[in-house]
């Protein structure tokens, strides 16, 4: 049996990612989005503590 073929977007896509949650203008009073405020390593490690 041949594997299935993937799916791909259609040409008239960009390829850009599309916001998720909101633009960060949602965000509450004093607050403020960075992205890449932590490496990769701070994240998995922090991420470990909330197991």
């Amino acid at each position: 049996m041949a594997a299935p073929k993937s799916k791909t977007l259609g040409s008239g896509s960009s390829g850009l990612q599309h916001d998720l949650f909101g633009a960060a203008d949602d965000l509450p009073e004093g607050f403020l989005y960075q992205p890449d405020l932590i490496t990769a390593q701070e994240e998995t490690e922090l991420a470990r503590h909330l197991e």
